[in-house]
């Protein structure tokens, strides 16, 4: 956290940033609220002890309805090293030289000077490093039939998201076939029946980190209607979600090595839809960056090779209370360039058209792909 003065106004500003991986997003808002109530003198509003959370956890790990989400999973998993060619992206490219500043050291020159050219050279590879790791582009389209889709056969605009990635990813691939991590907050009470959970605190109340990493393995038949293959979605990811904290040390010992590679890397290509948002517009550097997204970039450098690629999807509303879907994708700069990415927004926005324009309902996911 930083406090920051803005000597022009003589205004103050909290800033804060919260590192995903540790806190799922119903968590940060949550601590926003708070830090707004308690600096306005507000009241904040009752939380659910995180330990409540932790407890029932360890409790239930060892459940009939644990045991039976891990054997389910187990079963998807076993053999998926078969799916491998449906992973996408496949691979990074190689490396492109970096073009980084050096300095030619005459025979003459003294090695103290030599010490602090390195060092020099050390700094600026490292500036570029940390400004060129990573690439994204984000875009926000209205898409009327998207709402009408949810009101005429309650399907969520997250799931049609989603299935547009599928079939993109399909359509890339050419297998049939669809790999994706799925980031959830786990806001429901872990390996618990629904009617026994009612007698438990609201989930949305935990104080704590209840965020979960869960893979997915699509695969498409092109035989069924659009509207069957996102009725059948939307009835896989309610299973998904509702087993999100599954144990997952049995399911890993559970799996071949040539299994647990390719698992590993599905977990990378992660699609993660976001609660809605206000439009919110942040506070931007000289050359047009997000501040908070620069700051974000430059805490993520880490020793080993990163491919991952993220698919950040929800619905924001314009200040005049315009519904838009925005659909952000982040990768490297060794997997992508700006354009490639540009194109790849504007594909997947297409394929959400397709999906709830009430034409295409009846239409086969086959004759849907043939045109991606």
């Amino acid at each position: 956290m930083a406090v920051t003065r803005a000597t022009e106004t003589g205004t103050c500003a909290l800033v804060f940033t919260i590192n995903h991986a540790v806190m799922d997003e119903l968590s940060s808002r949550t601590i926003d609220a708070d830090i707004v109530s308690s600096l306005s003198g507000g009241t904040m509003c009752e939380k659910v002890s995180w330990s409540l959370f932790a407890n029932a956890y360890r409790c239930y790990m060892s459940s009939l309805p644990a045991q039976e989400a891990i054997v389910t999973h187990l079963a998807r998993f076993r053999g998926i090293v078969q799916l491998r060619a449906s992973l996408w992206p496949q691979a990074a490219k190689p490396k492109k030289t970096a073009n980084l500043l050096t300095t030619t050291i005459s025979p003459s020159s003294s090695s103290s000077s030599s010490s602090n050219n390195n060092k020099n050279n050390s700094k600026a590879q490292e500036a570029v490093e940390m400004q060129n790791f990573t690439l994204s582009h984000t875009q926000a389209r209205t898409i009327p039939s998207l709402y009408h889709t949810y009101q005429a056969h309650d399907i969520r605009p997250a799931i049609i998201t989603k299935t547009a990635i599928v079939l993109f990813n399909a359509s890339q691939t050419r297998t049939g076939t669809a790999l994706l991590g799925i980031a959830l907050s786990g806001r429901g009470w872990p390996f618990i029946l629904d009617p026994l959970s009612t007698f438990l605190p609201s989930p949305h109340l935990i104080a704590g980190p209840a965020v979960s990493m869960c893979t997915d393995v699509v695969v498409l038949d092109a035989e069924e209607s659009v509207g069957q293959l996102l009725t059948r979605l939307d009835a896989e990811q309610r299973i998904l979600t509702r087993y999100s904290h599954c144990v997952l040390g049995p399911i890993v010992e559970g799996l071949s090595e040539q299994d647990r590679l390719v698992w590993a890397r599905a977990r990378k290509r992660i699609f993660n839809w976001l609660p809605f948002e206000d439009y919110v517009k942040y506070p931007t550097n000289a050359d047009g960056i997000d501040v908070l997204r620069l700051l974000v970039n430059r805490g993520s450098k880490v020793d080993e090779p990163i491919d991952e690629f993220f698919w950040r999807c929800s619905m924001v509303a314009t200040p005049g209370g315009e519904q838009r879907l925005k659909i952000e994708v982040e990768t490297i700069r060794d997997i992508f360039d700006e354009e490639e990415l540009k194109d790849i927004v504007g594909r997947l926005f297409e394929m959400v058209e397709k999906l709830t324009d009430e034409e295409n309902s009846g239409r086969n996911v086959g004759e849907i792909l043939g045109n991606a």
